[in-house]
């Protein structure tokens, strides 16, 4: 590798083991030792062989992963690997299996591009995927040592790791811009989206990753923090039967909604995200889909499930979330969702049925434009942005009018909130939502963090002459609320 092209951003890959006569680095825990047996994790043979005879001084390759239907069970990932105009070693790979995201499809890629070259002194990769590139050349070693506990696709980063330490010859990597009309990227990613579209996934070599991952974790490398993760990784994943209705009830009605079924890993990656769906709103998702709010059945082997179990208002026996958010006469829930209904109309799209599914995944949801010239429909990023916003902070109001009621007003049915103060709550809700993003779009103050300013306009756009009619104004506090205010009421509980 000459001086030039280290210039122009080649690194070499990691060292996947470091060499250190300190006997302790040797000591690892869970490993698995009926698959492993004694042998070492790199062979002898490759260790100590003599130099072979490489038929290729240096060889360039892009490499280029692609996803279609990314986090639903029809998802299909692709990787293709470009070494020139009509070159016979132009690759398009399926990937098989379930690990079907754009990330597998650029760390498979890369490691098609290794096997294919063992002959090559020189393998120049150019790949526009960052994950893929600071993993082999920052992270592998440290990931290895971890033993891979919480590492993302691990058995391809395990089969990358095995390849890298065998190698013979030398592996360089640089980053190229996306889209950016490199002849060599847009190749390589045409033969992951053709990969993409194969009828038949092709069998991808991971045998080199099994030593590495059987290995285990270096015990003088973990913490508490991952020694506890470990233990964990490594007992049964178990659902409590609530969380796994809750989870098949979601996916079949955003699919119902939609036509796309999103898998479990998408509805809980869904409440990870900052934006849109707020950290509170978020957590009283993930509390409603585990069924571990403090309502309804929670109460029903206390002393106290006579009082707290059923919602009296309404002679309901059980007061269950569905209950509060869609058939509650104490919660405002009608006018609230009424309000929000009304306020979507503007945008010239059906609201979709509102059911406790639709909000539970109401993080997958999204609003599909269909392309006058017949092609599938694609996703609307800011209206779905907006249906997102709208529907969370809805939900996440009539949870706090309804804790307002049963735990500050003592559940007294002469204190129910009115009408005016339901109206009043919801635009102050919103108008304050719409000046928090304004807020976020400050670079200055949040960096690379900050929303885009076009997002946040193109969001609101559709409702904002409506919500300053009705007194919400997002350079100021809603009028007509009052905002400020002092009060000697018990403050919020976490995520109430």
């Amino acid at each position: 590798m000459t001086a030039d092209e280290i210039a122009e951003g080649f690194e070499q890959t990691a060292q996947v083991f470091e060499t250190n006569d300190d006997p302790l680095r040797d000591i690892r825990i869970f490993t698995n030792w009926e698959e492993r047996g004694n042998e070492p994790i790199v062979t002898n043979d490759t260790q100590n062989a003599d130099p072979p005879e490489y038929h290729r001084r240096s060889r360039t390759v892009y490499t280029d992963g692609s996803c279609t239907g990314n986090g639903t069970d029809e998802a299909r990932a692709g990787s293709g690997i470009w070494y020139g105009e009509n070159h016979w070693k132009n690759t398009s790979v399926r990937l098989p299996g379930t690990q079907q995201t754009n990330n597998t499809g650029e760390l498979v890629a890369a490691l098609v591009a290794i096997q294919q070259n063992p002959d090559t002194e020189v393998l120049k990769i150019f790949s526009d995927s960052t994950y893929t590139i600071n993993a082999m050349r920052k992270y592998i070693p440290k990931w290895t040592d971890l033993g891979y506990i919480g590492v993302a696709n691990k058995n391809i980063v395990g089969a990358l790791a095995g390849e890298i330490a065998h190698l013979q010859n030398s592996v360089w990597l640089a980053k190229v811009k996306g889209h950016s009309g490199n002849i060599g990227n847009d190749g390589a990613d045409k033969l992951a989206a053709l990969g993409a579209e194969k009828d038949t996934p092709d069998i991808i070599n991971l045998e080199r990753g099994k030593k590495i991952l059987d290995a285990g974790a270096r015990l003088s490398a973990t913490t508490q923090a991952t020694l506890y993760r470990g233990i964990r990784q490594r007992k049964a994943k178990t659902w409590r039967k609530r969380t796994k209705e809750n989870i098949e009830m979601t996916i079949n009605t955003v699919e119902a909604l939609t036509g796309v079924k999103h898998t479990e890993e998408a509805i809980w990656k869904s409440l990870l995200q900052n934006d849109p769906i707020s950290t509170k709103a978020s957590a009283f998702l993930w509390k409603a889909i585990h069924g571990a709010h403090k309502v309804g059945e929670y109460w029903k082997h206390t002393g106290v499930s006579d009082t707290h179990m059923p919602c009296e208002l309404c002679n309901e026996p059980v007061e269950s979330i569905e209950h509060i958010l869609l058939e509650c006469r104490a919660t405002g829930q009608e006018e609230i969702w009424r309000l929000t209904r009304e306020l979507w109309s503007k945008t010239g799209r059906d609201f979709p049925h509102v059911t406790l599914g639709m909000i539970l995944g109401i993080g997958v949801m999204e609003v599909r434009d269909t392309p006058e010239d017949g092609s599938p429909p694609r996703p609307n990023p800011t209206l779905t942005r907006l249906l997102r916003i709208l529907v969370s902070e809805a939900m996440y109001l009539i949870w706090l009018l309804r804790c307002e009621w049963r735990i500050g007003r003592e559940a007294n049915t002469m204190r129910l909130h009115t009408l005016s103060e339901i109206r009043s709550r919801w635009r102050s809700a919103i108008a304050k939502r719409m000046r928090l993003d304004g807020l976020l779009t400050n670079r200055v103050t949040f960096g690379n963090k900050a929303l885009r300013a076009r997002l946040v306009l193109k969001t609101w756009e559709p409702v904002r002459a409506a919500l300053e009619r009705c007194g919400a104004n997002e350079r100021g506090p809603a009028m007509g609320v009052l905002v400020g205010r002092e009060s000697n009421a018990r403050p919020p509980g976490r995520n109430r």
